[in-house]
């Protein structure tokens, strides 16, 4: 609640921290996003323009096409893509008795069946295009339908609000990679830079959570250097999946080093997921490695 103050209210709920995680990531977008001064701004169009009841269909719209456009982002920003889970805990809230006093709106809205099919029905629609660049292309046509019939609306803050919805709520192209379209590449044993290895920040939380096989991590990789896990084993034929959005917008180094000393990695931008191969018992490593000259942050997860 709140339009230049944000807050986020709802009563205690006796539910995993990482359901409620889950809802306070996609209840964050809107934050980021503005989304409620954008509601308002559009309401006020709308108002303005009350002899056209065109704009009035896209302001029912409005919070629906904004709860789909957050899924997506935090499926494909903070889940590596993998949108099962995000859904599975939709569906359970929806299930819930009273949820609409005890929610947020990430599930409060479900009101009805065909709420949630439609947010399954377009994250499903996402996902088998690989490449998506406008999810809510029609409510920034409301807001640009509603700016040319008023002298209000062709404003300079009504503009740059239009804009800033419209970026903040499309998927870049170059944001999502499919898990297996990028390129590997190899760095020999004999050339890899072993001080810069030696020197490089270490992440190693084995010992507070040795049994679980995903590990999370939230890095800040200085400049030109490496951040990287312990050590783990992995049997040879099986995999390594590495997930997780680089903040940056140049492209940087993903990858693993293996039990010879090579290092096998992918050179990506923003959000890059890859399932590394692993021909050899032993020891591996994964890893970050910063390209370019300030500190960079990349959060995301790898399954050992």
């Amino acid at each position: 609640m709140g339009v230049f103050h944000h807050v986020i209210v709802f009563k205690a709920l006796n539910y995993p921290m990482k359901d409620i995680e889950l809802v306070l990531m996609h209840e964050g977008t809107h934050i980021v996003r503005r989304d409620n001064l954008g509601k308002k701004l559009a309401l006020l169009i709308v108002l303005v323009n009350w002899f056209n009841p065109i704009l009035r269909l896209y302001l029912d719209d409005l919070d629906a096409w904004g709860d789909i456009s957050c899924d997506i982002h935090v499926c494909s920003h903070f889940l590596g893509g993998h949108a099962r889970k995000y859904f599975d805990l939709l569906l359970r809230f929806s299930q819930e008795e009273n949820r609409s006093e005890q929610l947020p709106a990430f599930v409060s809205q479900l009101n009805s069946e065909q709420s949630l099919g439609k947010r399954v029905e377009y994250m499903i629609r996402w996902q088998k295009a690989g490449k998506k660049t406008g999810v809510s292309v029609i409510l920034a046509l409301a807001l640009v339908i509603g700016s040319s019939v008023t002298a209000f609306a062709s404003s300079t803050q009504v503009v740059e609000q239009q804009n800033d919805m419209y970026r903040e709520t499309r998927v870049q192209e170059a944001d999502i990679s499919d898990a297996d379209d990028l390129e590997e590449y190899v760095i020999p044993a004999d050339q890899v830079d072993e001080e810069k290895w030696n020197n490089a920040i270490v992440y190693d939380d084995e010992l507070l959570d040795p049994l679980s096989v995903q590990k999370n991590f939230d890095w800040k990789i200085p400049g030109n250097n490496f951040v990287r896990s312990g050590a783990f084993i992995k049997k040879a034929g099986s995999t390594i999946v590495v997930s997780c959005y680089v903040y940056d917008d140049r492209y940087h180094h993903v990858g693993i080093r293996r039990p010879d000393g090579s290092m096998l990695y992918v050179n990506g931008m923003h959000q890059v997921t890859k399932t590394f191969n692993c021909e050899t018992t032993g020891t591996y490593y994964v890893y970050v490695e910063n390209m370019r000259s300030k500190e960079i942050r990349a959060a995301g997860y790898f399954i050992k």
